[in-house]
C-alpha cells in the first residue's frame, strides 16, 4: 500500500509538475502563439523566424514592413509619424520572395485592416525559384493550426529556457518590452567607416564575358515575381503596397561589373520594374540613381546594408515621392543607370 501511494504521489506530482510548466508557457506565451502580449509582463523580439507569425497573429497593426535584412533598421515610428499608421515590423534575414510572400499572406489572413504594406524586393533574391526557401528549419508548429502538435511548444525545454523563462529574467534585469523600432536592428552595433570597408573589400575575378539574360533565368523570375509579389497585389487592391528596391552599395556594382552579370541584372530589373507599373495600388521605389548616398561608404557596413540614416531617408522619400517610378520616367530612370557602367571603379578603389 505504500509503495502503490508513493507512485499515485510521485504520478500526481509528476503531472502537477508538467502542467505547471504548459501553464506558465500558454500564460506568458513568449513567442504570441495563442495570444498578444500579456499586460505587466515585458517582452523581448529578437527572433524573427520564431516570433513573426505570432506578431502578425495577435498584434494590433495596419501596416507591416517586411523583407530581408535590408528592412532590419527600418522604424515603425517613423512611419506611424509620416503616414498616420500603426505599424509592425517582421523582417526575415536572408528570405526569399516566396517566405516574404507566405508571411504576408499570413498577415492578410489574420488581418482584414492592412492599409500599407512597405516591402523590399532584394535583387539578390530576383533570380531565386519561386518556391525557392532560404531557411528550412522553420518551427511548423507555430506556424500551422494543429493544436496537437503544439506539444513541440508547450513541452519543449529548450522552449521554456529561451523563451518563456528568459522573459522573467528580462523583467529582472529591469528590461522593457521591445519597440519595433529596435525589433533586430543592428544600427549600433557597428562602427561605419567608409577606408576600411574599402580597403577590406574583395574584389572579385575579372571575368572576360558580359553575360545576358537568358530565357530561362527571365522565366524564373517572372515566376518569381508573379507568384510571390503580384498575386498578393492583385489579392489586396484596397491595399497600398509601397515596394522599394534595396539601395546597395558602388560595391555591389563593381560586384556585377568583375563577375559580368551587370547586363543581366539590368534587363532583370526591367522586367521587374515593367510587371509592377500597371498596378494602381503600388507604389515601386528605387534610389539607384541616389548616387552621392550609394557611394559614400559610411553608410554601409558591407556591399549590401545600409545604415539607419539611409533607412530613415527611404521612408521620408516615400512619403515625399523621390525616388518613385512610374510609366512615365522609368526609360529615363534605366538611362541614368549608365552612371554605374562609365563609372571609375579603379579610381575609386585606388583613392585614399
Amino acid at each position: 500500500m505504500k509503495s502503490k501511494t508513493y507512485i499515485m504521489i510521485s504520478v500526481i506530482g509528476m503531472l502537477a509538475l508538467v502542467l505547471g510548466f504548459v501553464g506558465l508557457t500558454v500564460y506568458v506565451d513568449p513567442l504570441f502563439h495563442y495570444h498578444a502580449p500579456v499586460e505587466g509582463l515585458e517582452y523581448p523580439l529578437f527572433d524573427e523566424r520564431y516570433m513573426n507569425d505570432g506578431i502578425i497573429r495577435h498584434f494590433d497593426y495596419d501596416a507591416v514592413i517586411t523583407g530581408t535584412s535590408m528592412t532590419q533598421n527600418f522604424k515603425t515610428s517613423t512611419l506611424d509619424s509620416l503616414f498616420g499608421t500603426n505599424a509592425i515590423k517582421v523582417p526575415m534575414s536572408g528570405a526569399t520572395y516566396r517566405e516574404i510572400n507566405e508571411l504576408l499572406e499570413d498577415a492578410f489572413r489574420y488581418n482584414d485592416n492592412i492599409e500599407m504594406v512597405v516591402r523590399g524586393l532584394d535583387l539578390t533574391m530576383l533570380f531565386t525559384d519561386k518556391d525557392s526557401m532560404s531557411y528550412d528549419e522553420y518551427p511548423e508548429y507555430l506556424y500551422d493550426d494543429n493544436i496537437f502538435n503544439d506539444v513541440y511548444y508547450v513541452l519543449n525545454k529548450d522552449i521554456f529556457v529561451t523563451y518563456t523563462d528568459y522573459v522573467f529574467e528580462f523583467m529582472e534585469s529591469g528590461g522593457k518590452s521591445s519597440t519595433f523600432d529596435a525589433y533586430k536592428n543592428w544600427h549600433g552595433q557597428y562602427e561605419y567607416n567608409a577606408n576600411a570597408l574599402r580597403k577590406g573589400y574583395q574584389r572579385k575575378e575579372l571575368s572576360e564575358e558580359q553575360y545576358v539574360l537568358t530565357e530561362e533565368e527571365e522565366a524564373k523570375l517572372r515566376g518569381n515575381m508573379e507568384q510571390n509579389v503580384i498575386e498578393l497585389i492583385k489579392a489586396h487592391p484596397e491595399t497600398e503596397f509601397y515596394l522599394f528596391i534595396p539601395p546597395y552599395s558602388i560595391l555591389y556594382w563593381d560586384d556585377l561589373q568583375r563577375m559580368g552579370t551587370y547586363q543581366k541584372t539590368l534587363e532583370a530589373h526591367r522586367i521587374q520594374v515593367e510587371m509592377l507599373l500597371p498596378y494602381e495600388n503600388v507604389h515601386l521605389y528605387s534610389f539607384f540613381d541616389d548616387y552621392l548616398m550609394i557611394c559614400d561608404l559610411g553608410y554601409y557596413i558591407d556591399s549590401l546594408h545600409y545604415n539607419q540614416f539611409y533607412s530613415e531617408k527611404i521612408l521620408q522619400n516615400m512619403k515625399d515621392g523621390i525616388g518613385l517610378l512610374s510609366k512615365e520616367n522609368y526609360e529615363e530612370y534605366f538611362k541614368m543607370l549608365i552612371f554605374y557602367d562609365l563609372f571609375d571603379y579603379e579610381a575609386f578603389f585606388a583613392s585614399e
